[in-house]
């Protein structure tokens, strides 16, 4: 008998399949006392595993073995040594002869659970993103009206209070499952009769860094909540991650001449802009997002590798 974990979330060092060979034994000699029973697991590595024998009811009332089954596939395991209490077996010698004929087949560290592309030597990989739109809205993550560019990056980094670290790539976190803003949340003060931007808008920011002035054209409002009649707050798209602690005191301009100021920084990204290797891009018709019957977005690539 022969059992696989069918666990699609396998952690390094997991136990993947058990096999019981069971061709050599009688009926008689598989007899047991309990149904089921659970293997005592040690090992100097691992820890979580749990693995049973099956067993059925003839109809005479006795109990016989007849299978195997993991029911928790634990981690971190580089050596895994199986026991059962030979009290249970109506033929006590059943036990060591049971035992020699059960093969447990561990993931390897760094091994499926980790990298599964590498160990199975794969020439391609086919990636396939599923966003829903509600776990977007959940992250406050502003969408585009359409995108029509994506792409495949390795090793991306994000800035914390510890500093910059890697998120997910091929050292860490792989299944890692997360969302970053791609914005600036900024708080607009109208100035005068000068209008505030509006949604979709197209915007020039002007900032000081460093006792230097800069001005930064085709700046996009992605977003826009109104705040009072002579506030709002919005999602500027296409700025440089960095200056957005320079921003406060800097100006939106809507044209050469009528401007509103930025009077907070509300949020900003933590992902560092154009951090980690480029491995592959897509460039394909506009797919539009913002249209309220769009609820799923998915993307599909395949990669050579």
């Amino acid at each position: 008998m022969y059992d696989i974990n069918a666990n699609d979330n396998l952690s390094e060092g997991s136990v993947v399949s058990c096999s019981l060979d069971l061709s050599s034994f009688t009926q008689s000699q598989l007899q047991i006392t309990v149904s089921n029973p659970e293997f005592t697991i040690t090992s100097g590595s691992g820890t979580g595993a749990r693995i049973q024998l099956t067993t059925f009811i003839t109809n005479s009332g006795s109990i016989v073995v007849d299978g195997i089954k993991i029911i928790d596939p634990g981690s971190g395991y580089k050596d895994i040594n199986l026991d059962l209490d030979e009290n249970i077996f109506v033929t006590t010698s059943t036990k060591d002869l049971l035992l020699a004929v059960i093969e447990v087949n561990l993931d390897k560290i760094d091994g499926l659970g980790f990298d599964p592309v590498e160990v199975l030597g794969a020439e391609h990989l086919m990636i396939d993103v599923r966003l829903e739109k509600t776990d977007l809205a959940s992250e406050k993550i502003e969408l585009p009206e359409y995108f029509n560019f994506f792409g495949l990056i390795s090793n991306p980094e994000e800035t914390t209070i510890s500093g910059t670290q890697i998120v997910s790539g091929s050292t860490q976190n792989k299944k890692l499952n997360t969302f970053y803003r791609t914005s600036i949340k900024a708080r607009l003060s109208k100035v005068s009769t000068n209008p505030l931007p509006s949604r979709g808008d197209t915007v020039s920011l002007e900032y000081t860094k460093n006792n230097s002035t800069t001005t930064v054209s085709n700046i996009k409002i992605i977003g826009l909540e109104s705040l009072t009649s002579s506030s709002e707050s919005v999602e500027l798209g296409n700025v440089d991650y960095s200056v957005a602690s320079d921003l406060v005191g800097g100006k939106v301009y809507t044209s050469s001449t009528q401007y509103s100021t930025i009077t907070a920084i509300d949020a900003e990204p933590s992902f560092v802009q154009y951090s980690g290797k480029i491995l592959s891009t897509s460039k394909t018709d506009n797919l539009y997002v913002d249209d309220p019957e769009t609820v799923i977005i998915r993307i599909n690539m395949i990669k050579g590798m």
